[in-house]
C-alpha cells in the first residue's frame, strides 16, 4: 500500500480545494497518462497538477511545494524538462529545468549563467570525475582558458609527476638535480640570466640571436648587445694593452696599417716570420720582408743597384773595365763594341777593308802561308768536286743536291735517271698531271682522279675519275668515268662521265654510256653507244648510237648496227629485245622479246611481244607473230619444207 502526503502552508487550503477525482470523470485527466494512486489537483482556473510517485518505489512519500518567495505565486510549479537528466535551478523568481553540466563538444561549462552566492565554488566535487574515453576531452578552450588552476599535484606522462616548484621569484624542479630538457625555446620577456654555481655545459650545436656558429667561430656581443658568433679575423681591434701574458694557440693578431710592433728595448721572438708574398716561413729576400741594404760587411753588396760581376747569368757591365791577366775563353758581342784590328798572327784579317770581289784566302800556289784577301783563281774551284753544283753543259759525276724549299729551271731539265717525288705529285704550268694518291693508283693528267678516295685505278685525261670513289677502274678520256662504281672500263671523251653506281660495265667510243647513272653488266662500243641508258643491265651495244636514246633503259638487249635499237626502253620496258643492222629496232620502245633484223627492220605499233621482223624495213605489226621482208616481198621460197601445228596457211 502506497501512501502519498501533500504539506503545504500557505496558498491552497487543503480542507477547501483538495478533491480528490475519479479518473473516468475528469475531462482534463482524460487527455493524459495518469498511472494509478496519482493526486490530481484543481486550482480551479482549468489548471490541473498531477503527483505521481516515481515507478518502482515502495514505502510512503512526502512531497513538499517550494514556498514561494516574497509572495510569488509561481514558486513550486516548474515546466517539464526537455531532455533527459536535467535538473532544477533557481533563476531568482521561479525554479527551472536545466543540465548542470552540458557538453557542448568545445569543453565543459555550467547549465546556468550565475553562481548562486551561497556556493563557494560553481561546482563541488566529493569523488573523482574524468572523460568516458581516454584523451579525448579539453579542460577550456583556446578562447576560455582558467586563470589560475590549484593542485597538489599534476599526473601526467611517465616522469611528469609532481614536477615544478615555486621558491620565491625562482621555478625549480622538485627533485634537485634533475635536467630541463625541451625541444623548443626557452623566453624571458624581461632582462633575465642564466646561473651556474659551477660552471656552465652545453652539448651539440649552440645558436646565437638566430644563428649557428661554426668552427673555429668565437661568441662575441655586437653594437646592439646581442651575442653573435664571429670568425677570429672578423673580431673588432684590440688595443695592445688589453693583450695580457699568456700563450696564444689559435687566435691570429693582425697589426693595421700605421701601427708599429716595437721590442722596446727587449727582444721579439719567433719561431718563423712570414711577410705579404712569402710563400715559405723563412725571410723571404725577394718580398717585402727585407727592406734596406746588407752592408758588405755582414755579407751584403752595400749597394741597392746591381753594380757587381754575376758569374752565373747574363749580365750587361757598363763602365770601362780592366782586366790586368788573361781572359781565358770565348767573348762575344757585336762588332761595335770591339775596337782596333786583330792581326792574322791572332787570327783576324790584320785589315779594316777589302777590294771589290776578294776573298779572303791562303796563297794560290805553293806552300801554306799566311791568308789574305785577293781574286778568286781557277785553282780555287777545282772541277769534279762533288761538294757544289758546277755550271756546264757536261755531266759532273758523283754531285747530289737537296734543296729543301723549291727550285724552277729556265728552259728544260733532263735527267739521266730517275726523278723521284715524296708525298707530292708532277705538275705543269702549276697543274698536276700525274700522281698516285691512295694506294695503287695512278693518275695521268689535269684534274685527273680530283677527290677521289678508291683504290687500284687508273685514270689518264683531263678530269677523268674526278669524284670517283669506286675501286678497281680504268678511265682514259677526257672526263671519262665519274661516280661510284667500280669494276668498270670507259674509254673515250666522256665515256661513263655520269656512271653513277654501276659496276661491271666496258663503254668504248666518245660519249659512250655518257648518262648512265646506276646500270651493270653493260657493254656499250661506238660514239654516243647506250649514251642514255640510265638504269638498264646486261645489254650490249654495238654501233654509232645503237640503244642511245633510251632514258629509262632496258635489259638484256643487243643492238648492233647505226642506231639499232635507238629508242629501246624509252616507254619505260623494252627488255630480251636483239636487233641487228642499219636502224634496226630503232622504235622499239617498251616492247619486249623482239627480234630485228635487217636495215630498218623494226616494229609497227610499240608494245609488242614475242614479234620478228625478219628483212631490209620488215615491219611486225602484232604480237606473236614473224614477219618476212617489206611489202616489195612477192614470193618466200625455199628448198625445204614448211610445217605448222594448229594453224593454216593463208
Amino acid at each position: 500500500m502506497k501512501q502519498l502526503v501533500l504539506f503545504r502552508s500557505s496558498m491552497i487550503s487543503l480542507a477547501t480545494v483538495l478533491t480528490v477525482l475519479c479518473l473516468a470523470a475528469q475531462p482534463a485527466a482524460a487527455q493524459r497518462a495518469i498511472g494509478a494512486s496519482a493526486l490530481i489537483l484543481d486550482d480551479g482556473a482549468g489548471h490541473i497538477i498531477t503527483i505521481q510517485p516515481p515507478a518502482g518505489l515502495g514505502g510512503s512519500y512526502t512531497y513538499f511545494l517550494p514556498t514561494p518567495p516574497l509572495g510569488s505565486t509561481s514558486a513550486g510549479f516548474v515546466d517539464l524538462g526537455a531532455t533527459l537528466g536535467q535538473t532544477l535551478y533557481w533563476t531568482g523568481s521561479a525554479w527551472s529545468p536545466s543540465s548542470l553540466i552540458a557538453n557542448t563538444n568545445a569543453g565543459v561549462g555550467l547549465g546556468f549563467p550565475s553562481v548562486p552566492g551561497t556556493f563557494a565554488f560553481p561546482v563541488t566535487l566529493h569523488t573523482n570525475f574524468g572523460p568516458d574515453v581516454d584523451n579525448t576531452l579539453n579542460l577550456g578552450d583556446a578562447t576560455h582558458r582558467f586563470n589560475t588552476i590549484y593542485a597538489s599535484n599534476i599526473v601526467g606522462p611517465a616522469g611528469f609527476t609532481n614536477y615544478w616548484q615555486r621558491v620565491g621569484t625562482t621555478l625549480l624542479p622538485v627533485t634537485a638535480g634533475d635536467h630541463v630538457t625541451t625541444t623548443g625555446n626557452i623566453y624571458t620577456t624581461g632582462l633575465g640570466s642564466i646561473t651556474s654555481a659551477n660552471g656552465l655545459t652545453i652539448t651539440g650545436p649552440f645558436t646565437a640571436n638566430g644563428g649557428a656558429g661554426t668552427a673555429g667561430q668565437v661568441l662575441t656581443v655586437n653594437g646592439a648587445g646581442n651575442p653573435i658568433w664571429t670568425s677570429l679575423g672578423g673580431l673588432s681591434t684590440v688595443s695592445f694593452d688589453k693583450i695580457t701574458i699568456g700563450t696564444n694557440v689559435t687566435a691570429a693578431m693582425t697589426v693595421g696599417g700605421g701601427a708599429s710592433i716595437l721590442a722596446g728595448g727587449g727582444t721579439i721572438e719567433a719561431t718563423a716570420f712570414k711577410g705579404t708574398g712569402s710563400t715559405t716561413d723563412a725571410v723571404d729576400l725577394a718580398t717585402t720582408e727585407v727592406a734596406g741594404t746588407l752592408p758588405i760587411a755582414n755579407g751584403g753588396t752595400g749597394s741597392a743597384t746591381q753594380n757587381f760581376v754575376d758569374l752565373s747569368t747574363a749580365q750587361s757591365i757598363g763602365g770601362v773595365k780592366t782586366f790586368t791577366s788573361t781572359i781565358t775563353g770565348n767573348i762575344s758581342g757585336t762588332a761595335t763594341n770591339v775596337t782596333g784590328t786583330v792581326a792574322v798572327a791572332n787570327g783576324g784579317t790584320g785589315a779594316t777593308t777589302a777590294s771589290a770581289n776578294y776573298v779572303f784566302a791562303g796563297p794560290t800556289t805553293g806552300a801554306a802561308a799566311a791568308p789574305a784577301f785577293r781574286a778568286l783563281v781557277a785553282a780555287d774551284l777545282p772541277s769534279g768536286s762533288g761538294q757544289y753544283i758546277q755550271n756546264g753543259t757536261g755531266l759532273q759525276a758523283t754531285a747530289n743536291f737537296n734543296i729543301a724549299g723549291s727550285g724552277a729551271v729556265g728552259t728544260t731539265l733532263t735527267a739521266g735517271g730517275n726523278i723521284n717525288t715524296t708525298g707530292g705529285a708532277y705538275q705543269i704550268g702549276g697543274s698536276t698531271i700525274l700522281a698516285n694518291p691512295g694506294a695503287y693508283n695512278i693518275f695521268a693528267g689535269v684534274g685527273a682522279g680530283d677527290g677521289q678516295t678508291g683504290s687500284y685505278n687508273t685514270y689518264m685525261g683531263y678530269d677523268a675519275g674526278a669524284g670517283a670513289f669506286g675501286d678497281q677502274n680504268t678511265y682514259v678520256g677526257m672526263y671519262a668515268g665519274r661516280g661510284t662504281g667500280s669494276y668498270n672500263t670507259y674509254l673515250g671523251f666522256s665515256a661513263g662521265a655520269s656512271s653513277g653506281s654501276g659496276n661491271f660495265n666496258t663503254f668504248t667510243g666518245n660519249g659512250a654510256g655518257g648518262y648512265v647513272r646506276g646500270g651493270s653488266n653493260n657493254t656499250y662500243s661506238g660514239f654516243d653507244a647506250g649514251m642514255s641508258n640510265n638504269t638498264g643491265n646486261n645489254n650490249t651495244f654495238t654501233g654509232y648510237g645503237s640503244g642511245g636514246s633510251a632514258s629509262s633503259g632496258g635489259n638484256n638487249n643487243t643492238f648492233s648496227g647505226y642506231e639499232a635499237g635507238w629508242y629501246s626502253g624509252a616507254g619505260g620496258g623494252g627488255n630480251n629485245n636483239t636487233s641487228s643492222g642499219y636502224q634496226s629496232g630503232f622504235n622499239i620502245r617498251s616492247g619486249s622479246n623482239i627480234t630485228t633484223l635487217g636495215a630498218g627492220a623494226d616494229v609497227g605499233v610499240d608494245g609488242l611481244s614475242n614479234a620478228t621482223a625478219i628483212g631490209a624495213g620488215a615491219s611486225v605489226g602484232a604480237s606473236n607473230t614473224i614477219q618476212l621482208g617489206n611489202s616489195s616481198v612477192t614470193a618466200v621460197v625455199s628448198h625445204g619444207s614448211f610445217n605448222t601445228t594448229g594453224g593454216a596457211y593463208q
